[in-house]
């Protein structure tokens, strides 16, 4: 399944559930449902949204997920551990933290 659907479908269609993977219009239209009182409506109409504008909805996360990877690829030590390098390199005159951080800089360099 599209790893964006649970995410789009819960901003466009609050309420909707579904049974089983929802890959292709003909699942969004026959595996969701929502309930509306006692009984659960497989009704498309009552969904609060089509298959195109949650289509729509995935592609836009996507972009805003392809366009944070930047920001996931570097990972800093904690800022605690920084500030545990920084003193112990002050204290014992050595380069830890600076090295740390350059080698992620390094590893993960930023886009231009």
């Amino acid at each position: 399944m599209n790893m964006f659907f649970d995410k789009a479908l819960s901003e466009l269609g609050p309420g909707v559930g579904y049974t089983g993977d929802i890959i292709t219009k003909n699942d969004f239209e026959t595996k969701c449902y929502k309930k509306i009182g006692s009984e659960l409506s497989r009704n498309p109409a009552n969904f609060g949204c089509t298959w195109e504008e949650l289509e729509t909805k995935m592609a836009s996360l996507k972009i805003e997920y392809d366009a944070t990877q930047y920001q996931r690829d570097r990972q800093y030590p904690s800022i605690g551990d920084q500030l545990d390098m920084q003193y112990n390199d002050a204290v014992n005159g050595t380069t830890t933290w600076k090295d740390a951080i350059d080698a992620i800089k390094a590893k993960y360099p930023k886009p231009e």
